[in-house]
């Protein structure tokens, strides 16, 4: 895909780079001259998860995280959200607050006009990297010792709480890479959905 060069400084429009990959620098406002280059893979190079348990006087916890380095993926949802202007009832993302005027000339985010496509095209100005690192799980229990349950009538008495999809950081705040497989652009797969459901739940294990 064409690389994104920014916002021209005199009339906003958005700027691309004409052939890079050659060693062509120039930019260009006509979208049709800037060639397309090669930018990478959405393939991760690194993908894996790791987790710990740990047990003491009777406090358990257990962790599980997952991870992916080295991929890129193109966020069609804020793509959609930066559009030009011509959506009736459509939102905006809150960057378009950022969009050039010229009050506000040195901004990397082009003007909003109804009337120009080019400034909304697929460039690498909404790639992004698909690195993440996901709080999958937490358990925390308790177990009662011994000569309180045995005071109790019981055989074991056992607290606990946990937690799933708890927490995922990756390169852009609000983006979750596990929800996008193929490019996720505004009219393909992986646009505008919602991380994993979030729950926290507990219990008590009490055996006679």
């Amino acid at each position: 895909m064409p690389v994104y060069a920014g916002v021209d400084h005199d009339n906003g429009k958005a700027l691309y780079y004409v052939d890079p990959d050659n060693g062509d620098y120039n930019t260009t406002d006509d979208y049709s001259k800037a060639k397309q280059s090669d930018l990478g893979s959405t393939l991760a190079k690194v993908y894996g998860g790791f987790g710990t348990q740990l047990n003491a006087y009777g406090v358990d916890l257990s962790v599980q995280f997952s991870y992916q380095l080295g991929g890129k993926l193109y966020d069609g949802t804020y793509e959609a959200l930066m559009h030009r202007g011509d959506g009736a009832g459509t939102n905006f993302h809150k960057d378009v607050l950022e969009a050039w005027t010229p009050e506000n000339p040195n901004s990397n985010v082009p003007r909003l006009c109804a009337s120009d496509d080019t400034n909304q095209k697929q460039s690498s100005r909404f790639l992004v990297s698909s690195d993440y690192l996901s709080l999958n799980s937490v358990m925390l229990g308790y177990t009662f010792p011994k000569r309180l349950t045995n005071t109790l009538g019981i055989s074991s008495l056992r607290l606990y709480v946990s937690g799933e999809n708890l927490a995922v950081i990756s390169g852009k705040k609000g983006l979750d890479p596990r929800q996008y497989w193929g490019l996720g652009s505004s009219t393909t797969s992986g646009s505008f959905r919602y991380s994993a459901l979030r729950t926290i739940s507990g219990g008590i294990t009490l055996k006679f």
